[in-house]
């Protein structure tokens, strides 16, 4: 059985690169290229469109049949910005996709290199590069009820030219953009909080659910400069305190709980996180990747 393409999407900040693509010009200003050749011939960037992974939430009902299903796809270099389209089937027709998505809503800048026309709360937001992770926070029920609250979207502030600087030590003066990680309504798109981190976060968050209830207890996170970050939704009164206490929306908390002290450590990838009873476990890899 052949597969077909049912439904595609591009935003309408990416329509102006479908048109460089059709007439084949400017060209590609490719890396390593002489800079008096490029220009010479007008070169410009290389255009990204949604370049990133896509973020899902879902739900499924009691046949394990899907109800309900947003993505939120990511640009990376595309783009500064995240979109929610919701896919989920139509009502009364449990595990059927529908022909087309809807829109829900999109976040971020709208420009790489201006802050004209950003969200409210989101000129700060570099390259969308995390991948957004949804759940359910017990503190938090949105729009929604506390037999159906809404889940809430974690994502890392992104990418930033000072990344790009080909140089062993970030130069964390330089860094404007991506030093937050947002936590929004994932249903709305909301802007629930925002917390400060002192370089990028451009890696996704991990989320643990401590105590197997069905809601996040925590969140961890890794920015450029070498730093692990817990995101705290709820809180273990003591060490040996098997069950956290929730933590009301308006005291969520950030906290950084590791470092490295050798400066030229970048974490741009994703914590690995375990939880035994109440202790959790967290690796994560090191390195530059977009200079291996």
């Amino acid at each position: 059985m052949a597969n077909e393409e049912e439904w595609a999407f591009i935003a309408e900040e990416h329509l102006a690169g479908l048109k460089r693509q059709q007439s084949n010009t400017p060209t590609v200003d490719y890396f390593g290229l002489d800079e008096s050749l490029s220009s010479a011939i007008g070169a410009e960037p290389k255009r990204y469109f949604f370049d990133g992974s896509t973020g899902v939430f879902t739900q499924y009902d009691e046949n394990d049949r899907l109800v309900t299903a947003f993505i939120y796809p990511t640009m990376r270099r595309g783009g500064r910005q995240i979109y929610a389209l919701d896919v989920s089937p139509p009502s009364g027709a449990a595990g059927v996709p529908p022909s087309t998505p809807t829109f829900l809503w999109k976040v971020g800048c709208p420009e790489l290199t201006s802050d004209a026309g950003c969200t409210s709360g989101f000129s700060s937001m570099g390259q969308s590069w995390s991948m957004p992770v949804t759940g359910f926070v017990k503190s938090y029920i949105g729009g929604g009820s506390e037999e159906s609250p809404d889940p809430i979207l974690i994502f890392g502030g992104g990418w930033d030219d000072c990344l790009d600087e080909d140089v062993a030590v970030l130069p964390l003066g330089s860094c404007s953009n991506g030093k937050q990680i947002f936590v929004l309504n994932a249903r709305t798109g909301a802007l629930i909080d925002s917390f400060e981190t002192e370089a990028p976060v451009v890696a996704e968050v991990s989320t643990v659910d401590i105590d197997f209830d069905g809601f996040l207890d925590f969140a961890y996170a890794a920015d450029a400069a070498g730093n692990l970050y817990r995101l705290n939704f709820s809180q273990l009164e003591s060490a040996s305190d098997d069950y956290p206490t929730t933590i009301p929306t308006e005291d969520w908390f950030i906290q950084r709980i590791a470092s490295s002290s050798l400066p030229a450590v970048r974490f741009l990838n994703k914590p690995v996180v375990g939880a035994v009873r109440n202790r959790v476990f967290v690796a994560v890899g090191s390195g530059d990747r977009e200079r291996p």
